[in-house]
Parts: C-alpha cells; sequence; structure tokens
C-alpha cells in the first residue's frame, strides 16, 4: 500500500461499547488518521487552484482562449489541484473554485 500509514484493529478509534454493549468505530477519526477526509477550506483550495493556475499556464490560457480544448484544460487544471491536495480537495467545490477563477482572468 506505499505511502499509506498502516493500521492494526488496535489502531481504530473505538469510542467504546454503545448502550447495547457493542464496540463501535469513529469513522471520522479513522478517517482522518488515514489522512482520507475530503479539504472544505475554500481558502486552502482557493490556494491550490493558484498554484495550479501558476505551473499550467498552457492550460489556463486553453481553458479561456480555446473553446475546443476548454473541457479538457479545465479537467486537467482540476487533476493538477486533486493533485496537489493529495486527493483531499473537495472535487465539486474545486472546479467551481476553478470556473471562477476561469471567469475573473477572461474579463467575464
Amino acid at each position: 500500500m506505499g505511502d499509506q500509514p498502516s493500521i492494526s484493529p488496535a489502531d481504530f478509534p473505538a469510542n467504546g461499547p454503545d448502550e447495547y454493549g457493542k464496540w463501535y468505530i469513529n469513522w471520522k477519526a479513522l478517517a482522518e488518521k488515514l489522512g482520507k477526509l475530503q479539504v472544505r477550506d475554500e481558502g486552502q483550495m482557493q490556494a491550490w487552484v493558484e498554484e495550479a493556475f501558476a505551473a499550467n499556464e498552457k492550460a489556463v490560457r486553453d481553458a479561456i482562449d480555446n473553446p475546443k480544448r476548454q473541457k479538457k484544460a479545465k479537467g486537467f487544471l482540476t487533476g493538477q489541484v486533486m493533485q496537489l491536495s493529495g486527493g483531499q480537495a473537495d472535487p465539486k467545490m474545486v472546479s467551481a473554485l476553478i470556473e471562477r477563477r476561469l471567469a475573473e482572468l477572461a474579463g467575464t
């Protein structure tokens, strides 16, 4: 599994038995431990968008100036942001932020 942290059953963040005596897992804490929670911090995602735009000026130009390549360029930029975030950014929010930033750059 490469770069994922190793976990054992003892690492599962259980909160203890419920009212029926059954143990349950705190899934949010487990997702945090594994680094799998989506980032919904707009400021952080905007920083990733800006970083992706700065590193991929041709794709930004294509998204603004070339209707035939617009969809592909937006998808590429979204992929770059997802890569920068380690897959933790919310793709829908990233897409909306990219759309908004492209509109600002295009002057619309």
